[in-house]
């Protein structure tokens, strides 16, 4: 059975510089999509919500969101290594 076109919610870790100018590791959760191997290849520009159109679908996502916990912290830059010329600079604002 091929996986092309999984996806899952997945806790990233990324580097980032803090107000102060210094390097600070944040956590957020992501949605990560998966080659026919099984491997994280893709991940959704920014962390993502939980919202829907009902509490009900509120419930649903954030369900979905907390089964990440579950599983191994993926590396923003060693899982997902690549051209980050054009990325924007994040700045971590906690």
């Amino acid at each position: 059975m091929s996986k092309s076109g999984h996806w899952n919610h997945r806790v990233v870790q990324r580097s980032c510089k803090a107000y102060d100018g210094k390097e600070v590791i944040y956590y957020a959760i992501y949605e990560v999509y998966y080659n026919d191997g099984g491997k994280p290849y893709m991940l959704t520009e920014d962390a993502v919500a939980v919202s829907g159109e009902s509490l009900e679908d509120l419930r649903e996502g954030y369900d979905q969101m907390r089964q990440a916990f579950g599983a191994p912290v993926l590396d923003y830059d060693k899982d997902f290594p690549g051209d980050r010329s054009n990325e924007k600079e994040i700045i971590h604002r906690g």
